[in-house]
């Protein structure tokens, strides 16, 4: 074969296998379409903040600043409901130990409150409704129980820092009235009773240390009204005399004397304490017995945790206070 006829046959051979240019459109034009309007549609979608329906917060003028705790102040020194800015605060408000947490309505959440420092609760116009911005539950704050030595505090710290073994027992038949919760008495109690009583003489108190029987009030009804109107402190071995302190007064002490934390560990007392703004304090006894009955090694020790939590609820309160509480503690 004569090599320019070769050459030819060899130029011709690429173009019958070349796809042609209308085809390579209708395939590819498609393509480039869809990536375009992906992009397009992309672009459109609303941010991650719209798609959350986070509302701005108001803007603030700095005659809307000021802090809670003068609000706080300023609404219970009006004789008349104003229309300032704090609507409305919730009973709890009356818990000194709970002021700073308690729930407010407030026409303008300050402060960045919606933000940072829930629970901030807008007012609604048109009905008895309120709608929340944003709810988180602070007041829920186990704040660490008080010592009268850090031995006493490295024991309790020793099973209290492992709280998620505790767990709802399972259901369990029982005979009707028969009781299980024998033990834990304080052996050297007449001590106790005597070295406090002692103490309050000595500072000069009012307070007066009595026991506590319920076979000497009629009810309920007279517990209730007992403990809310003439209880300022409870002191004794765990049991269920504490949960009397439900109808106490916030600001109320509480000086629980648990068993060895090793063997018997029931912080009840001290959540039901926190939850309600009181103020708690426990002390370990040692056990003399298989019934976790129980001797306090030094009675002194007991009475001046007692003066100091006294002295404590003398002090006034400000909700500010709660903001400087740190821990000395290694943890």
């Amino acid at each position: 074969m004569p090599k320019a006829q070769q050459q030819q046959q060899q130029e011709k051979q690429p173009q019958q296998n070349r796809t042609p240019r209308w085809i390579q459109l209708l395939i590819g034009g498609p393509v480039v379409i869809s990536v375009l309007m992906f992009i397009l549609l992309w672009t459109m979608l609303p941010g991650r903040q719209s798609l959350r329906g986070v509302i701005s917060p108001p803007t603030l003028l700095e005659s809307h600043l000021p802090d809670l705790h003068t609000l706080v102040q300023q609404r219970r020194n009006e004789s008349v409901v104003s229309d300032g800015e704090l609507l409305h605060m919730d009973d709890l408000v009356r818990s000194d130990s709970f002021e700073q947490w308690a729930p407010l309505i407030m026409s303008k959440c300050m402060h960045g409150m919606d933000k940072l420092a829930a629970p901030c609760i807008k007012e609604t116009q048109t009905t008895n409704l309120v709608e929340a911005q944003e709810l988180l539950y602070p007041a829920f704050r186990l704040r660490l129980p008080h010592f009268s030595s850090t031995l006493m505090q490295g024991k309790w710290l020793s099973q209290g820092l492992h709280l998620d073994r505790m767990r709802v027992s399972e259901d369990k038949e029982t005979k009707g009235g028969e009781a299980h919760n024998g033990g834990r008495k304080l052996l050297n109690e007449d001590k106790l009773f005597d070295a406090v009583s002692a103490m309050l003489k000595k500072e000069g108190r009012s307070e007066k240390l009595e026991y506590f029987r319920h076979s000497d009030f009629a009810g309920l009804t007279e517990v209730a009204s007992f403990m809310r109107d003439r209880v300022k402190m409870m002191i004794g071995p765990h049991g269920a005399a504490f949960y009397n302190a439900r109808f106490a007064q916030p600001r109320t002490a509480l000086i629980e004397i648990i068993p060895d934390p090793d063997k018997f560990f029931v912080p009840c007392f001290w959540e039901q304490a926190r939850l309600l703004g009181q103020d708690y304090s426990a002390h370990v006894g040692k056990v003399v017995s298989s019934k976790n009955d129980m001797q306090l090694a030094d009675v002194e020790e007991v009475a001046r945790l007692v003066r100091n939590r006294l002295t404590f609820l003398d002090e006034s309160y400000r909700s500010s206070d709660a903001l400087s509480h740190t821990y000395t503690w290694n943890m």
